[in-house]
C-alpha cells in the first residue's frame, strides 16, 4: 500500500543543510530524466483559463491581481471548475489551510454548508476567521485520521507537497458511514522547481499523479495541467522584483500579472504534461465506513 506518490524524502522546506539542498538538487535532475519514461494511462488536460477579471476580483480581491503566474492561474482555475465541487450545500475541509484565506474564497465565490482548515501550525489570525460554520485547527496530516464523515469535499492548494507521506493523509480520510466526496487538489508539477527550488518535499509528474490516485473507491477522475515556459519566465521576472507594481524609479508597470498573463493566453498552453508547472487533480471518492 502506498504512503507516499514519489521517492523523496528530503524536504526543502525551513532552512534545509548543504546536504540536503545537494539531495533536492540532484532529484529535481533525476526526475528530468526519469519523467521521460513514465507510462501512464491518466489523461492529461491542458486547462485553458479566461480571464475574467470582474470575477476574479469579486472572488479573491484586487490584492491578487498582481501575484505569481501559477498563484493567478490556480485562481482562474477554480473560478473555471470549482462549481463542480463547491456550493452553498457542501461542507469543506482545506488541507493545509495556512491563514485561513480560502474560507474567504471559497464562501464569496462559491459558498459553502461548513468550512474547516486543517494546518500543521496555528496561525495568529484564525480567531478572526473562525465563526459558527468556519473553524480552523491544528492536525498532522499524514499521521492524524481525518472525520470526513460531515464533510463533502476535501481542498488542497500547495500543500500535499509539504506532506512526506502525501498518499497517507488522503489515506487517513475516514467517514463513519458510506458515503461520496469530491477532491481538489492543486500540486505543484516537475518544472515549478525552477520557480522555488528548495520547497517542500516534491514536485508531481504524471506518474506521481497516479500515485496519488491509488485511493480505494476513486472515480470520476479529472487532471489538469498549466503553466510552461513563459509563464515560468514571467515567473522569474516576478520574485526578482518580489512581484512589485512600481519600478526602481517610483514608476507604475504597465499591468498586473493578471493582465500580462490575459495578454498572453494565446500563449499559455503547456506543451506537455512533463512541461507544466502546476496539475489541478479532481476526483470523487466512494468512503465505506470505518469500523
Amino acid at each position: 500500500m502506498k504512503q507516499r506518490s514519489t521517492f523523496h524524502f528530503v524536504s526543502g522546506d525551513g532552512r534545509p543543510g548543504r546536504a540536503d539542498r545537494a539531495i533536492f538538487r540532484w532529484s529535481a535532475r533525476l526526475e528530468r530524466l526519469v519523467v521521460r519514461f513514465d507510462r501512464t494511462d491518466l489523461e492529461i488536460r491542458p486547462f485553458e483559463p479566461v480571464f475574467d477579471r470582474a470575477a476574479y476580483v469579486a472572488a479573491f480581491g484586487e490584492e491578487h491581481l498582481n501575484r505569481s503566474p501559477n498563484r493567478v492561474l490556480c485562481f482562474a482555475f477554480l473560478l473555471a471548475h470549482g462549481g463542480e465541487v463547491f456550493s452553498p450545500e457542501r461542507a469543506v475541509i482545506d488541507f493545509g489551510c495556512g491563514d485561513g484565506s480560502y474560507a474567504g474564497h471559497i464562501g464569496r465565490t462559491f459558498g459553502y454548508r461548513s468550512y474547516l482548515g486543517l494546518d500543521i501550525a496555528e496561525r495568529p489570525n484564525w480567531p478572526g476567521v473562525a465563526d459558527a460554520r468556519t473553524a480552523l485547527r491544528r492536525a498532522h496530516l499524514g499521521q492524524e485520521r481525518v472525520d470526513a464523515s460531515d464533510y463533502d469535499t476535501i481542498f488542497s492548494h500547495s500543500a500535499l507537497e509539504h506532506m512526506a507521506h502525501d498518499v497517507r493523509a488522503l489515506r487517513l480520510v475516514e467517514s463513519g458511514r458510506r458515503k461520496t466526496i469530491s477532491h481538489v487538489h492543486l500540486i505543484p508539477a516537475l518544472q515549478s522547481y525552477y520557480e522555488y527550488h528548495y520547497h517542500g518535499y516534491r514536485r508531481y509528474r504524471p506518474k506521481s499523479v497516479a500515485n496519488l490516485l491509488t485511493l480505494p473507491g476513486v472515480h470520476n477522475v479529472r487532471v489538469y495541467s498549466f503553466g510552461n515556459g513563459l509563464t515560468r519566465r514571467m515567473a522569474r521576472a516576478y520574485y526578482k522584483d518580489d512581484g512589485a507594481s512600481f519600478d526602481a524609479e517610483g514608476r507604475a508597470r504597465p499591468a498586473t500579472m493578471f493582465d500580462r498573463l490575459e495578454r498572453e493566453q494565446a500563449n499559455l498552453r503547456p506543451q506537455s504534461p512533463a512541461d507544466c508547472s502546476f496539475f489541478a487533480v479532481l476526483f470523487d471518492q466512494t468512503l465505506e465506513p470505518t469500523a
